[in-house]
C-alpha cells in the first residue's frame, strides 16, 4: 500500500466518536485558556537540548522559558496532554490516554565560574491508565580547573555520535522509552575528564556502575507480561508442545539490581575543530553494557508443560558491546553537513542452567544473542533563517543504513534454538527527512513541525505533523499527528517496528506552562 492510501485508510479510520472527543478536547483547552487568561507556551516532547553537536537535531521544538538569575540557568514545565487511537488492540479498548508532565532542566554556576552543576529529570502519570514514569536524564557536578580541563561526576548527556542523536539507536547512550517515537534522551553515569588543546578535544569517561534504557512497566497477568503502553508488544502466547497446542504462562524472575547495576564501562572520544565553521572529525570508542537489556528465558517446555500450559520464566541480564564511531562533516554559515561510520561488536553472556541430584539438567535457558553490526549514516541541515526573522526555521536529511543479521536465541552451547524478537533497531535502512518553520501570526510565534521516515527492509512509513502557538513566554498549546504503516498490510509479516505498531496512529492536543 502506497503513502497515499495510508494517509486515507487513517482519515477513514477516525471514526465520529473521535471526531467528537477530539473537539471536547479542544473545546476544554480553550476554557482553561479563557480562565488562565490568556497565553500559551509549547512544545513538543521532549525538549531540544544545546548540544555540542556538529549536526544538531531540530526534531522537536524547545518548549520551556529559560530564567536566568544570577549564575543559574532554570527551565521548567507542566503540561497536559490528551491522545487519541483510532485503533483498538486486542484485549485493550483503551483509544486514548491522559498525560500530566513536569520536566525540569538547569544549569547553576558557582560564583568563581569553577564548579558548575546541571540537572534533567521529568516525572509523567497517565491518569486514566494508573500509570507513571520518572526519567533522571541528567544530574552531574562539574569543577573546571583550567579553561582547558574539566572533570564531571554524575550522570551526562554528551555528543559521543551524531547519527545516534539523530536516529535515536541507543547505542551510545540509553533512552526514556515509554513513547518510541519522541524518547527522552539520558546520559551516561560515571566520571567525565574533558581537555581541550588547541583545535583537539579529548574526552575519557569511565564508570563502575550502569543504567539501562527506561522502557514502559512490564507486569504480570494472566500468564502474560503486559504493560499498559501502547508500545510494547507481549511475546507470543501460545505454540505446539509434543503436538499438543499449548498455552504459553509467563512469569517474571527478575535479578538482584546489584547484580545487573555493576557493570563498568570505558569510552574515549577526539573531537577535531569541534567549535568553529568549517571542517570537523570525531572519533569515539567505547566498551561498555549494551543499553537495552536482554532477554534471558527458560524454554524447557517439555519439563514445565502441565496439560495444555506451560509456564515460561524470563530474566533480563546484561551484554556488552565494543562500538566504534568515525565521522567527519563541514558547518557553513547556513548549511552543514556530516558522514557517521560506526562499527559494533557484541559479547552475549553464556546462560547457565540448573541439574538435579543425577546431575540430569532440569532448566533450558536461552538468551538474546545480538549479532555484530556495522553501517553509517550520511545527512544534513540547512538553516533558513532567511525565510523568517525567527532562528528554528531549518530542513534536516539522513540516510542510515546497517547491515546487521537477525538476533538468534541461544543455548548455553551457543546453539540458535529460537528468535523471540529478531530486530534489535528499531530501523536499520532508512530515509528521513525533519524541518521546523517559525513565523509570527497576530504578533504571536507559531511554529510548525513535520518529519517522515522511510524504512526500506520494513517497507514501513512514518509521518508526522504538528503546530505550535506562543501566546507569551508561560503558555502554549499544541497539536499534533503521527501516522504509521507498511506497504501491503495483509501481506506484510515482517516482525519489525512498523508492522509492530501500525496500529499506534495518533492524534494528540494539550497546553503546556513554562514557569
Amino acid at each position: 500500500m502506497g503513502f497515499s492510501s495510508l494517509i486515507s485508510q487513517f482519515t477513514s479510520s477516525l471514526r465520529g466518536e473521535m471526531v467528537h472527543k477530539a473537539a471536547y478536547q479542544l473545546a476544554w483547552l480553550f476554557v482553561v485558556y479563557s480562565l488562565l487568561g490568556g497565553g500559551f507556551s509549547w512544545a513538543f516532547l521532549p525538549q531540544d537540548y544545546e548540544r555540542d553537536l556538529p549536526v544538531p537535531a531540530v526534531g522537536n521544538v524547545t518548549a520551556a522559558t529559560s530564567y536566568v538569575k544570577s549564575n543559574r540557568v532554570f527551565q521548567s514545565q507542566v503540561r497536559t496532554e490528551s491522545t487519541f487511537y483510532p485503533y483498538e488492540l486486542p484485549g485493550s479498548p483503551v483509544v486514548e490516554t491522559h498525560l500530566v508532565l513536569a520536566h525540569f532542566r538547569g544549569r547553576e554556576f558557582s560564583s568563581s565560574q569553577r564548579f558548575h552543576s546541571g540537572w534533567d529529570f521529568a516525572a509523567g502519570s497517565f491518569t486514566n491508565l494508573g500509570a507513571s514514569f520518572f526519567y533522571f536524564n541528567e544530574g552531574y557536578l562539574a569543577y573546571q580547573s583550567s579553561p582547558n580541563f574539566q572533570m564531571t561526576i554524575g550522570r551526562k548527556v554528551h555528543p559521543w555520535g551524531t547519527f545516534d542523536h539523530f536516529w535515536d539507536l541507543n547505542l551510545w547512550e540509553p533512552r526514556g522509552n515509554w513513547d518510541l517515537i519522541r524518547p527522552f534522551p539520558q546520559g551516561l553515569t560515571g566520571i567525565f575528564l574533558e581537555s581541550r588543546v588547541n583545535a583537539f578535544a579529548l574526552t575519557v569517561f569511565a564508570s563502575p556502575i550502569f543504567f539501562p534504557s527506561m522502557n514502559p512497566e512490564i507486569r504480570e497477568k494472566n500468564g502474560s507480561l503486559v504493560s499498559p503502553s501502547r508500545w510494547y508488544r507481549s511475546p507470543i502466547g501460545s505454540g505446539n508442545v509434543l503436538n499438543r497446542r499449548t498455552q504459553f504462562v509467563y512469569s517474571l524472575k527478575l535479578p538482584e539490581m546489584l547484580q545487573l547495576a555493576t557493570q563498568s564501562s570505558f569510552a574515549a572520544q577526539l573531537r577535531w575543530n569541534p567549535d568553529d565553521s568549517g571542517w570537523w572529525a570525531n572519533l569515539a570508542v567505547a566498551n561498555k553494557p549494551l543499553n537495552v537489556l536482554t532477554i534471558e528465558y527458560d524454554y524447557n517446555l517439555l519439563l514445565l508443560s502441565k496439560g495444555s500450559q506451560a509456564e515460561i520464566q524470563v530474566r533480563p541480564t546484561v551484554s556488552r558491546h565494543q562500538l566504534g564511531t568515525v565521522e567527519l562533516g563541514f558547518r557553513g554559515t547556513r548549511w552543514q553537513s556530516f558522514l557517521s561510520i560506526f562499527t559494533d561488536r557484541v559479547t552475549t553472556p553464556t546462560p547457565q542452567n540448573q541439574v538435579d541430584s543425577n546431575n540430569i539438567k532440569i532448566t533450558d535457558w536461552l538468551v538474546q544473542s545480538h549479532q555484530n553490526s556495522q553501517g553509517f549514516s550520511v545527512g544534513g541541515q540547512w538553516n533558513l533563517d532567511y525565510v523568517s526573522s525567527l532562528p528554528t526555521s531549518s530542513i534536516e536529511w539522513s540516510y542510515l543504513n546497517i547491515q546487521v543479521a537477525p538476533t538468534e536465541d541461544r543455548d548455553e552451547t551457543g546453539k540458535a534454538r529460537f528468535s523471540l524478537f529478531p530486530d534489535r533497531f528499531y530501523w536499520s535502512h532508512a530515509l528521513q527527512l525533519r524541518g521546523t518553520h517559525s513565523f509570527y501570526f497576530y504578533k504571536h510565534v507559531v511554529t510548525a513541525y513535520a518529519r517522515y521516515m522511510r524504512e526500506m527492509n520494513q517497507r514501513g512509513n512514518l509521518f508526522s505533523l504538528g503546530v505550535q502557538i506562543n501566546w507569551n513566554q508561560q503558555f502554549a498549546i499544541h497539536g499534533a499527528i503521527d501516522i504509521l504503516g507498511v506497504d501491503n498490510p495483509e501481506e506484510n509479516t515482517s516482525p519489525g517496528f512498523f508492522n509492530q505498531f501500525r496500529t499506534n496512529d495518533r492524534l494528540y492536543a494539550g497546553i503546556s506552562y513554562a514557569f
